[in-house]
């Protein structure tokens, strides 16, 4: 039983939908399988909710100089693209070498 089955809020609040978690079968409908479409919808809302909340409170401590949280938004985009990236290359490597080795 992978981690979605035993805990699926949490993992579909945390973005947890790897497929290891769900060994090599897949289901009939795949997409309905992953989450329910009330759930993923409750979970998307809630999610943004606490990024706007911590924008907005961001934006209301540093005041006029509300700008300067740009900087930080900018690095973050660019951390959040990176690691994003390097966990493709990590999948579609691995993905091969299962393939050439299996």
């Amino acid at each position: 039983m992978g981690v979605g089955a035993r805990h699926p809020g949490d993992a579909g609040l945390s973005g947890s939908r790897d497929p290891r978690h769900h060994g090599d079968r897949l289901p009939a409908d795949p997409i309905r399988a992953l989450l329910p479409l009330g759930e993923f919808i409750l979970l998307t809302a809630a999610g943004s909710g606490i990024l706007n909340a911590a924008l907005d409170l961001t934006g209301w401590l540093l005041g006029s100089q509300w700008s300067r949280a740009t900087e930080y938004t900018e690095i973050f985009e660019l951390i959040v693209i990176t690691a994003l990236l390097v966990a493709l290359a990590t999948f579609v490597s691995r993905r091969r070498r299962q393939r050439r080795s299996g």
